[in-house]
Formats: C-alpha cells, structure tokens, sequence
C-alpha cells in the first residue's frame, strides 16, 4: 500500500528577496569585521545594540541569528522576517570571566562578523538598597525605587583571583561620596571596601542620578520615587490561549471615586508575529476596559466586578497590562512562553481511493513544520509507512502573511491518495514539530 500526500493551508503568499544590513544601533554605521567590543571588567558586562535592517523592498526572513564564543551572549538567537524597511534590534553582550583577550563571531545567516573583546581586572560594584543589595554593571544604568532619597552604602569586592588596585573614585550627578577609602586602594582576593553615596538634590520627577566612576570603568545610578499607588495582580504563570481574571489595588485606599484604564498591549518574541488580535478583554471586546476606585475600598471596580477578564491569545511573547488612574500609572507583564503545537481538534474522513485528514490548533512560536502520519486497521495494527513531510515553508507563508492575522491559530487539510483502496485503515495519529517540541495527535478514525 502506498500513500501520497498533499497539504492545504489557509490563505498563503510567497515572499520576495530583499537585502540585510547588519549596523551598529549606536552609529548607523554598518558593522565591520573584525568588531571590537568594549573593555569590560572580569565577572562583569558590556554590552552593544545592534541593528539587523532590511533595506529591499520585499519582505525578508532571518532563519538564524547568533553569536560563538564563550564569553558572547545575543539577545534574542532566534529567527525573525524583517518587512521592508524594518529594524530589529538585538544586544550583544560581552561577559569575560577571565582577564586577557576573547573572540567570537556573529552569525546571521550568511553574514558572519567577528568579534574581539579584552576581559581586564576590576574590583566588583554593589549597592545596598531598601530593597536588598544589588550589582551594578560598567556601562548599563543602574535604576531602583526608593520612597524618598536617601543614603546608599557601596560596596567595592575583590571577587577576582588576585588583587586589584583602584587609583580614584569620583562622582557626578546629584550624588555626593563620603567616607571614601584611601587611595590608592588594594584589595585582596575576598576583601571589600565601603563608601556612602549621598543624594545633593533631586530632578523635576524627584529621581537622584549620577555616574560613579572608578578608575576607567563608569556606573551610572538612578534613583527613582517609588510609585505605591497601583497594584496590578493576576494569576501567574499563564499559557497561550487562556481567560485569566486581573484585579487592581490601591495603596493606600483612594478617598474619591476616579475612573482610570487597563490597557492591553503585546510584544511578541519576534519581530514577525506583528500583534495577536485574540489578545483582548472579552468585555469590551478591545484591548482596553475602564475601571473606578472606590472611596474607602482597596479593590477597584470594572463596572461592579472587582476584577476583569483577558485572554492571552496564541502567540509567545509578553503582554503588557497598563493601568493608569489619575495621574499614576503601573504596569505588569504577563510572559507567554514558547510551547508545542496544540492540536485542538483532528478529524478524519475516508473516499474510495483517498483518505483526508482534516487538523486545527494553534502554534504560539509560529515555527511548525515537520510532521509524520500514522495509520492503523481496526485492530490497532500498523498499516504501510510512515508519511513524513516538512510543512515549514506553508506554515511559514500562512502565518506570516500580511493580508489576514490569526495569531498562531490554524487549520490545515491534508489528502492521501492510496493505491489498493481504503477499507483497511481505520485510524491515524499524526506528529508535529515547531522549535518548541513534538506534538502527538490522539488516534483519529476515519
């Protein structure tokens, strides 16, 4: 018996070339091999932006973005289509555990970029906030909440192998040191140094900011007010394609009755899912829903009820849920991580001298492709071969196309014309692959 197959997907188009530039997010200047990162001190982190563009004029598809090397780390390695024009930014992070020079190389799809970076001795930065102590990193802003400015004790830690010796610490901004240790300062292996960061003012939005610079390395510090007025709270961890309930608090309790706005929005894992028109409040059937604080109560209340429902839709990514009442606003995000295809439903009919399988379901990373049929007789028995085919190029196409938008909903049709007639299979399980893992159907008859 021998079986052949095709499938059908809805609506689908096919994608012309188009050219990529690979840039410096910085500069604007395209990227050159060999790139040279910035120093960055041991157990510590550099990091640069770049650009990945599509200058053509069709859209185009980067199956691979990656970095070698082991002390590179890219944000995000995955693949990705670019419409004409667009931009997707990705970081290049630097993070040597070991003094002296590293290379590596940056791979996106054809273009391969390689890079060097120089790992040098550097005591290690921490602050001890309200809200416990932290790291700050040479070159990356480092922003907290605090009620109202106040001292920060830093703590300078050799966690290095040998010593190391700082030659000058000093401070712009509306942060001013004191009790700066003596230098020039040697620490040993495991020894630590202290000194006080004091607030000397504050901007229009009552936030410190300054840099702290030892030796050759900068740290910036921002202290930002704490904003306690909202509290957005919702069940976690969440799928793709569930209904959770979102409630909000106010800290301390309103006096007067105001009306304020949830707010929906989503940024999915990759540039090309777009948006997910499910992710919405069933309610008001947008991406928004109003809500009212309540003199005296802690709860807000959607329209009586003291919490709202939103759907997640079927796309990976992060929804961002925004309240904002009066002149407050916070914001909480809901990660919808990858996961295999879900197959909803599976149906199977029989003709004479063909067999159709008929599949919907959903696939949140928009990455299915390879796929396998099995089928039994009545008896469970195996029947034929397995029928395997990579469907990537049409799922692809359907999921990506500009003209309609399901998130990663789908529905697909396969037909397997069989020589020596039908009446011996009786069911059919099918396998489907995307990056996330395998998916089984449960054994479908005809």
């Amino acid at each position: 018996m021998i079986f052949r197959f095709a499938l059908f997907l809805l609506a689908a188009s096919g994608f012309a070339s188009a050219q990529v530039v690979i840039e410096n997010h910085a500069t604007g200047t395209a990227l050159s091999s060999p790139f040279i990162l910035p120093d960055a001190p041991v157990n510590d982190t550099e990091q640069v932006q770049i650009d990945v563009v599509n200058t053509g004029t069709a859209p185009v598809t980067i199956q691979s973005a990656a970095v070698f090397g082991e002390y590179y780390t890219l944000c995000c390695e995955t693949g990705f289509t670019l419409a004409p024009a667009a931009v997707q930014t990705l970081t290049l992070k630097f993070s040597p555990q070991a003094i002296g020079f590293s290379s590596g190389s940056l791979q996106i799809d054809g273009q391969v970029i390689l890079l060097f970076g120089q790992g040098l001795p550097a005591d290690s930065l921490f602050l001890q906030t309200a809200a416990g102590t932290v790291q700050a990193h040479e070159g990356t802003p480092l922003t907290f909440t605090a009620a109202s400015p106040a001292p920060i004790t830093c703590v300078l830690a050799d966690n290095w192998s040998g010593p190391v010796t700082v030659n000058s610490i000093s401070v712009t901004g509306n942060w001013t040191i004191a009790g700066a240790p003596s230098l020039p300062l040697i620490l040993q292996t495991g020894q630590q140094a202290k000194f006080t960061l004091t607030p000397a003012g504050a901007a229009a939005d009552g936030s410190v900011s300054g840099v702290i610079a030892i030796d050759q390395w900068s740290y910036a510090i921002v202290a930002e007010p704490s904003q306690p007025n909202l509290q957005i709270q919702f069940a976690s961890p969440l799928k793709s394609a569930e209904q959770s309930s979102v409630s909000i608090q106010f800290h301390p309790v309103p006096a007067s009755a105001v009306t304020g706005t949830l707010q929906l929005s989503f940024d999915a894992t990759t540039s090309t899912a777009l948006t997910d028109p499910a992710i919405i409040f069933p309610s008001t059937g947008t991406t928004s829903v109003p809500f009212t604080s309540v003199p005296g109560q802690a709860a807000a209340s959607f329209s009586g009820a003291a919490s709202a429902m939103f759907q997640t839709g079927t796309t990976e990514g992060i929804i961002h849920l925004t309240a904002t009442w009066g002149n407050d606003s916070e914001t909480s995000n809901v990660a919808i991580t990858a996961e295999p295809v879900a197959i909803a439903s599976m149906t199977g009919s029989r003709q004479s001298n063909s067999l159709t399988v008929t599949v919907t379901g959903y696939d949140n990373t928009r990455t299915a492709g390879l796929a396998s049929f099995s089928f039994y007789d009545s008896q469970g028995g195996f029947i034929g071969n397995i029928v395997s085919a990579d469907f990537s190029s049409a799922f692809n196409t359907y999921f990506f196309q500009t003209a309609y938008n399901a998130g990663g909903m789908f529905k697909m049709t396969a037909q397997f014309p069989v020589t020596g007639g039908t009446s011996q299979i009786s069911s059919v399980q099918m396998d489907l692959e995307n990056s996330a893992g395998d998916a089984q159907s449960s054994l479908t008859p005809f």
